[in-house]
């Protein structure tokens, strides 16, 4: 069974203390996908702590979703998260703590004193210039996204949008990893081919909010889609998806592309035969408010798929 330890006198929350246990337990090994973990009750009796700050670690690790907690059955990790095995990754990671360790040691430091001053240099180093940044289609979307990933990594990621990546390709340096959604995934490799840079795809999934609005749709209405003309590339992987998660209803979803998010549109929105309008984000923002407001007229809001920041860690060189 996997063993937890706290240090009551580290400055690091005993709460976030056993998240960061979890996280790196998977990550090694030492916990895998579907594997019971000590009750509220019992990791409170063995570690001497609040209950509370147990409760705390475990209901935020199952919203990141990577725990399930189970009424009357106790605590599960998710059976659906897929951790790449990267032995190397782990054996670069233990030879550095070894080669850190003993230049402590050498240099009379000592070992956990270091850690977290390293921590706070770290810190201050990427946050002038980090090693990951996030694309996606829209300036202030990279960003809002960006900010949403850091809190998640812990770490901080820049926000570009898409036409930003391809003007300033080339300021691009070795090292740096770039992250985006995997309906962008396309245009992004077109714009940075032939070239160094780590490429890290995401998955997303559709917002509670966005989801129930097309819940309320009868059985096999028709749901107009509609594009600009540079979303092309990523149009047959959206659609399969939409058709997928609405599988159950039939819903049936037709793109519609256009360079006129004003009376262009409106005249679309007026058509019919279709129950629902979903209008790309990259068309929102120029929408007229009036169009906005119809009951009929929606965007597609958009959330990252937590299981699949989890998968990608590795790749992204992050650890816990």
């Amino acid at each position: 069974m996997f063993q937890f330890f706290v240090q009551k006198t580290s400055p690091i929350p005993i709460d976030k203390q056993l998240i960061e246990q979890i996280k790196i337990g998977l990550l090694l090994g030492e916990l895998r996908p579907g594997e019971i973990l000590p009750s509220i009750r019992d990791l409170e009796s063995e570690l001497h702590i609040s209950r509370n700050l147990v409760r705390k670690a475990y209901v935020e690790l199952e919203h990141v979703g990577i725990l399930r907690l189970i009424h009357g059955k106790g605590v599960m990790v998710e059976k659906h998260l897929k951790y790449k095995e990267n032995k190397q990754f782990l054996r670069n990671c233990e030879e550095l703590v070894e080669t850190t360790r003993k230049s402590c040691q050498s240099r009379g430091v000592v070992f956990s004193s270091f850690a977290r001053f390293l921590h706070h240099r770290a810190i201050e180093i990427e946050g002038e210039e980090t090693p990951l940044l996030y694309v996606d289609m829209s300036k202030k979307l990279a960003e809002d996204r960006a900010h949403e990933l850091s809190k998640i990594l812990n770490l901080q990621l820049r926000g570009w949008s898409v036409e930003q990546l391809a003007e300033s390709k080339d300021e691009i340096q070795t090292g740096i990893k770039v992250v985006c959604n995997y309906y962008r995934l396309q245009e992004v490799r077109e714009i940075l081919h032939g070239r160094k840079p780590d490429i890290v795809p995401l998955r997303m999934s559709l917002s509670e909010k966005t989801r129930k609005e097309l819940q309320k749709l009868p059985e096999s209405s028709r749901v107009m889609f509609i594009f600009d003309q540079t979303d092309k590339a990523g149009l047959d992987l959206i659609l399969t998806d939409y058709s997928k998660m609405f599988a159950d209803q039939k819903l049936e979803f037709v793109a519609h592309f256009t360079k006129d998010s004003g009376q262009g549109i409106k005249k679309l929105v007026k058509q019919d035969q279709f129950a629902k309008v979903l209008v790309s984000n990259r068309l929102w923002k120029n929408v007229a408010k009036e169009i906005r407001q119809m009951p009929k007229v929606t965007r597609p809001i958009m959330e990252f798929d937590t299981s699949s920041i989890e998968e990608a860690k590795t790749q992204l060189g992050v650890i816990g």
